[in-house]
């Protein structure tokens, strides 16, 4: 939320605010008040900026606290607490997982992670839209989001995805391994979404291929006469943003592209028949 407020209000980008909140002056509201203070800006952008620049790096701070549910696993499944992560982070292999509120000795979520780096992805873009001198130690802050990207990507596809491609919901740190489920229709298209956050923030183009796993996977095993199995209108909605995000990255071969389409047009006159 405050990612997506940070670009709303950076100073570098044009948006509504500047349309009309930006333009009101203090005499708009009070002409006596202007003659005593001066005529400044009534909703100044970069103050509002700063404001939410402060939330969102505070709450990527508190995952440094001795109580975050961040957690870091080595490639010998050796186990970091977040507030270690200048330790953890000395191995690029590193996975980055968060632990299940309810069971905090022994499970991680799956969706937790994927919907993290989503939001991960929203903290990048506004940060590449961050004026140098309100965050003079922006590039490592970036940094940092790479490398805690890079840890999330990896428990994905390294942790909790099947050889038959999809992602498994919840994975058991004290037996090492995933707890077997059918897989969860929305979990998929949020890891989707997560891998291709995923891409864009580390520059890593080899997550399409897992990404294409899971895409394939869902259209082996529960695709069925253009439609999804047990999908309700939510996953129609969430399956549709998904995949436009996936045909607009170009990943996918000319043939799959096609019927990649073909699914957008049928799901899009779907919800616009049933609104």
């Amino acid at each position: 939320g405050f990612s997506n407020i940070m670009l709303y209000l950076s100073p570098l980008l044009k948006s509504d605010f500047d349309t009309y909140l930006g333009k009101t002056r203090i005499s708009d509201a009070s002409p006596q008040m202007a003659q005593q203070i001066g005529n400044k800006k009534l909703f100044p952008k970069e103050t509002f900026f700063k404001l939410a620049l402060g939330n969102a790096s505070v709450i990527l701070e508190n995952l440094k606290r001795s109580k975050t549910p961040l957690i870091f696993l080595t490639p010998q499944n050796t186990v970091f607490p977040g507030y270690q992560s200048n330790l953890a982070f000395e191995n690029l292999a590193t996975l980055v997982a968060f632990l299940d509120p309810d069971n905090p000795t022994s499970q991680i979520q799956t969706r937790d992670v994927a919907d993290f780096l989503i939001a991960l992805q929203k903290y990048f873009q506004a940060l590449q839209w961050t004026p140098q001198h309100l965050l003079p130690e922006k590039k490592h802050i970036q940094e940092q989001v790479r490398l805690l990207a890079l840890g999330l990507a990896n428990y994905l596809v390294s942790k909790v995805q099947s050889p038959k491609g999809f992602i498994y919901s919840r994975y058991n740190l004290s037996s090492g391994s995933v707890v077997q489920e059918e897989p969860d229709l929305h979990l998929q298209f949020r890891s989707l979404q997560a891998l291709l956050a995923a891409i864009e923030i580390t520059g890593i183009s080899a997550y399409q291929w897992p990404l294409i796993d899971i895409y394939r996977s869902l259209n082996r095993y529960v695709w069925n006469k253009g439609f999804y199995k047990g999908a309700n209108i939510f996953h129609f909605v969430e399956g549709l943003y998904t995949l436009e995000q996936l045909s607009q990255a170009h990943i996918l071969s000319f043939e799959e592209s096609q019927n990649l389409n073909q699914a957008l047009n049928l799901w899009t006159e779907f919800l616009s028949n049933d609104n």
